[in-house]
């Protein structure tokens, strides 16, 4: 035990030497993913240009005294519509102008005379022009949205106009359907404009109750952690293959050996989190956030364990900065950094709650929504446990392999 202690100093010391490297990388870092936080919290609190979040559709032909100018008004008035999209009537060259330029995502056509085809029966189509952009998917939920209202245009015109041909075979006076036509027209209409009732929006569970802002601050906190462990990566890449053999000749066997170097490891990471914890306090002038940041120190002992065991299987430097870079971002795109785990196919998703970024995740998450975290802090422990035991038996490995 005696020998652990003075491999434990001596680790420490070299690690000393490193820090204030890794701590400038770590406030730099800090700064640019403030930054971030700062942008989501902004649009938290709903600072949001609303103008930018609706889709602006171009309407060319005359409009004026006809049913559709009628129902343009609808659309920017009644319908649900109205929030994410709004219909401009435009002349042609001006529109195909404004496509070209992306201030519009497309425009519809009316053909000269269109309603009066209609009102006769004729079945004459609008053109909806779009630009095919890959890069976007708006075109693409537009088109989805122009067939929606196609449907609904076509059965509404198959249901009135079934009802009128039905009532002339059976010889029913124009005077006694006409009104109840007119009627069902209405009905139509009515339904349509209050389709958003027919629907109930549910939240799934998978963000833990939290909203976006707290979500994405869980997770940039985990991203913090991965980036700030690649910064010490000269520190903890070492070829000294015989000074393990050594030591374990010494009585300092491989798991020894793996607490020796993990610890000076997870204490300066644990420095680096409660520094920045300790400054947010004092930004704020409470001591909240940094009595946060000592309830997360179990998640951030498992995602150092997490990185010790890839640099312990990692042989030089460069490829111990390539693997950690390659697995910080893999496990942060499976357990749901990037993107909400609902919206991840469901194999994935299981995959990035399974890993240790996932159950880190987790943890982090319930000690926001200061909920019931014994089951994740238990997961948590257990995991780091399991993770350390790998590394000592790599360690082992190389302690074989040295002979």
């Amino acid at each position: 035990m005696r020998g652990a202690l003075r491999y434990f100093a001596a680790r420490s010391k070299r690690a000393l030497r490193y820090y204030p490297a890794a701590l400038i990388f770590a406030l730099v870092t800090a700064l640019l993913l403030s930054a971030l936080a700062g942008a989501l919290l902004f649009e938290k609190e709903g600072e949001i240009n609303e103008q930018k979040l609706r889709v602006r559709v171009g309407v060319v032909g005359n409009l004026e005294d006809t049913y559709l100018d009628l129902a343009v008004f609808a659309l920017q008035n009644m319908d649900s519509s109205r929030v994410y999209a709004e219909m401009i009537t435009m002349e042609p060259d001006e529109a195909e102008k404004m496509l070209d330029s992306g201030e519009i995502i497309g425009y519809v056509t009316v053909p000269e005379g269109y309603v009066e085809t209609v009102m006769s029966g004729e079945n004459q189509q609008l053109t909806y022009t779009v630009k095919d952009s890959p890069a976007s998917l708006v075109p693409i939920l537009m088109n989805e949205v122009v067939g929606t209202v196609s449907r609904y245009v076509t059965l509404s015109e198959n249901g009135i106009y079934g009802y009128t041909d039905f009532c002339r075979d059976m010889g029913i006076p124009r005077s006694e359907y006409r009104p109840l036509a007119d009627g069902l027209s209405v009905e139509y209409l009515m339904t349509i404009l209050e389709r958003e009732d027919a629907t109930e929006t549910k939240i799934l569970e998978g963000t833990k109750g939290l909203d976006l802002f707290g979500y994405y601050t869980c997770a940039i906190f985990v991203i913090a952690v991965l980036l700030w462990g690649i910064s010490f990566a000269p520190m903890m890449i070492s070829q000294e293959s015989s000074l393990y053999r050594l030591l374990r000749f010494n009585g300092t066997g491989a798991f020894l050996q793996t607490c020796g170097d993990f610890l000076p490891f997870l204490l300066l990471m644990v420095a680096n989190v409660l520094l920045l914890g300790a400054a947010v306090s004092a930004f704020g002038a409470t001591p909240e956030p940094l009595l946060l940041i000592i309830k997360l120190l179990p998640a951030v002992s498992l995602l150092c364990a997490f990185q010790y065991l890839l640099y312990e299987i990692s042989k030089s430097p460069v490829s111990a900065v390539l693997i950690q870079l390659f697995s910080c971002v893999a496990s942060s795109l499976a357990s749901g950094f990037f993107f909400y785990r609902n919206a991840l196919p469901e194999s994935v998703a299981l995959f990035g709650r399974l890993i240790p970024t996932g159950v880190a995740f987790d943890y982090v998450t319930d000690v926001f929504r200061k909920g019931d975290c014994s089951l994740s802090l238990l997961i948590t422990v257990i995991l780091t446990a399991a993770l350390l035991l790998l590394a000592a038996v790599v360690r082992a490995g190389k302690i074989r392999r040295a002979r």
